[in-house]
This record gives C-alpha cells, structure tokens and sequence, in this order.
C-alpha cells in the first residue's frame, strides 16, 4: 500500500475502470422505482474526479445560528450525489445518517452494505434489525421518542456502500470494509456531522470504525468497552467514546452478545448520569 493516499486512490480507481471495461455492468431487476429508471452505464469518462481529503468540505460553510436540523440538512445537498471517489460510481443510495440532530449518543458503523443501498439509511439489514433491538433493551431508539436524550443517531465512516464486485450492484454478499482511503475521503463529512450534532457519547460499532476513529492496528477484542475521550477539530469539548462489536459481528457469533450487552449498560449509566439534574 502506498504511503500517499492520493495514489492509493488514484490506483483505486484505476482498478475500477478496467473492472468497467472488462465486465458489463447491471442493475436491479424488477419493479422500477427512483433508481431503476435507467441502467447503470458507467464509461471511463464517468469515473469521478479524485477529491483530497482537504477539498471536499472546502466549499461548505457551516451556519451555527441555523437549527442542527438545517445545518445537516445542508450538509448532506453539500454532499449532493457524491462521486469524490469510486464508491459513488456503484452505489445505489447515498446513506447519510439517520435520527436525531440534537442526539447525546452518536453511533457509528463503517458503511452501508446491500439493504442500506437500496434504502439510503444505515443499519436496516439484518445486523441494523438486531441494533434495534439493543437500542430498545437500552431503551434508546433511532426514531423520535420522549424524553428526547433517547433519541440517538446513527451514521457510517463512508456513505456509500464498498462493493467486492463494483461491476455488478444486484449482487448480495457483497459487502466489503471501506478502504482507509475511502474512509479518508468521506470522514469529513462524518466528522462535520459530530461538530453539527455535538453528541455526549460516540459508540464506534465494528473493528473498522474503531480503528479509523481511535488511529490504532489494535484489534476490536483489545479496545471494545474502554472510554476515550475523543476531540474533533473545530468541533465540541472532548466526547466520551466507546467501541464495541458490531451487530454483524454477534449475527456471526452469539457469544459476543454477552459483552456487548456490558458496554451497552456502561453506556446507559454514563447517559443517565450526564442528562440527570
């Protein structure tokens, strides 16, 4: 892997034009709906420019004496159909985050796989079905709720879905971690999305966003259920931040339910505690 991520991006997408080249690319079947009015004919002059990190909030300007609702809401026309690096090329829908904008517990996964391309949301397969649920036995929810301190928000270290085979977008498992590279592109975004909600907390799901978050070669299984205190540049006074499996992960193997569900009650009494008068 080259040291200059602009490179390794640059060979990245090297590589999927000459996937394009060599295989015909389809797209869903069936019923049409907002993605299925045509077919997806990427040539190489489709390929997306490559954007630095740096550059793609250059031309976003933050406005603080918006509501956090509006000011994500132009985040994500700032991210439009986004095509900065090639997971734009492939994927159906971008997934930008979901729940509330004033949330106190942020939860971050690594990116959206097959169902959240078709839906444009994080965390609606299987594995999101199963985070439900621990959010509801934590007694925390995606959707709005009374009192408002439940009502979390849920994003991914990249915003679109990393595919094995790009070529072919019906295919199901295949799903892939993003690329440092790829994550190094679209963090910006996610870390605009922390300095806009400003959350008390941040639950990193999986060994993919752990890592990328806490810059470490450790494993989840070294790091998972310890506090860090994580600072955003620019952004709000250092967050209490915690790792833990991905839900994924305990679909994989049950016996890792047992210590997610620790982490999630560590969280439940560190959010009671910081809400209460």
């Amino acid at each position: 892997m080259s040291d200059n991520p602009r490179e390794e991006l640059t060979n990245l997408a090297v590589a999927l034009r000459r996937t394009v080249q060599r295989k015909k690319t389809r797209f869903l079947p069936g019923k049409k709906g907002p993605w299925l009015s045509k077919p997806l004919k990427t040539e190489i002059s489709q390929i997306p420019p490559l954007f630095t990190p740096e550059s793609v909030l250059s031309s976003f300007t933050d406005n603080p004496d918006l509501s956090k609702a509006e000011r994500l809401a132009r985040l994500r026309d700032h991210i439009g159909d986004c095509k900065r690096c090639p997971l734009g090329v492939s994927r159906i829908q971008l997934a930008f985050g979901v729940g509330n904008p004033d949330a106190k517990v942020l939860f971050i996964g690594e990116g959206p796989g097959y169902a959240e391309d078709r839906k444009g949301e994080p965390f609606v397969g299987p594995a999101g079905q199963l985070l439900d649920k621990i959010l509801a036995a934590t007694d925390l929810s995606r959707h709005p709720v009374e009192p408002s301190w439940k009502w979390i928000y849920i994003a991914n270290m990249v915003k679109c879905h990393p595919m094995i085979d790009p070529s072919d977008n019906t295919k199901r498992s295949n799903d892939r971690p993003p690329t440092a590279e790829e994550m190094a592109v679209c963090s910006p975004f996610l870390l605009a999305q922390i300095r806009i909600i400003r959350p008390l907390f941040i639950v990193a799901l999986g060994n993919t966003a752990g890592q990328a978050l806490l810059k470490t070669e450790e494993t989840i299984s070294k790091f998972r259920g310890k506090w860090v205190d994580f600072t955003v540049e620019g952004g709000p006074h250092p967050i209490r931040f915690m790792p833990t499996y991905h839900p994924a992960a305990l679909l994989r193997n049950s016996s890792l339910k047992k210590v997610v569900w620790e982490d999630m009650k560590n969280l439940k009494a560190a959010l009671e505690a910081a809400v209460q008068p």
